[in-house]
């Protein structure tokens, strides 16, 4: 009983779109993991560590890519479930849609900057 109150009064339950239950391959599950680490910090500010995420792989660049776009698709998922706001930030302070993001931009940042809706 203790275990089952003590998550009753859990302070911050969140919960994720069906599609972070499944993956299609190891490195859209990776993603999805990083996201849900990066997503349960306590300030309403997220920070994906995007540049050692993508460092951790030994891939060609056009799979490099790959895992861009599907990154990009991810944080589309999460905008459109309501999650978090349309706006991300990069680390050379800009602001913009995530429907205008690009692999190309991703790949001059070490952080992906988002915001959780209240």
């Amino acid at each position: 009983m203790a275990i089952g109150e003590e998550l009753y009064f859990y302070p911050y339950p969140f919960s994720f779109p069906v599609d972070f239950l499944v993956w299609k391959n190891k490195y859209d599950l990776l993603m999805k993991l990083q996201l849900i680490e990066s997503f349960s910090t306590f300030s309403l500010e997220k920070k994906f560590p995007l540049k050692n995420f993508l460092n951790q792989f030994s891939v060609s660049n056009k799979d490099l890519t790959k895992i861009k776009k599907q990154l990009i698709e991810l944080f589309s998922e999460l905008k459109d479930s309501e999650l978090i706001d349309d706006r991300i930030c990069l680390d050379n302070d800009s602001d913009i849609d995530i429907k205008n993001c690009t692999p190309v931009m991703l790949s001059k940042n070490k952080y992906i900057y988002f915001w959780e809706k209240v």
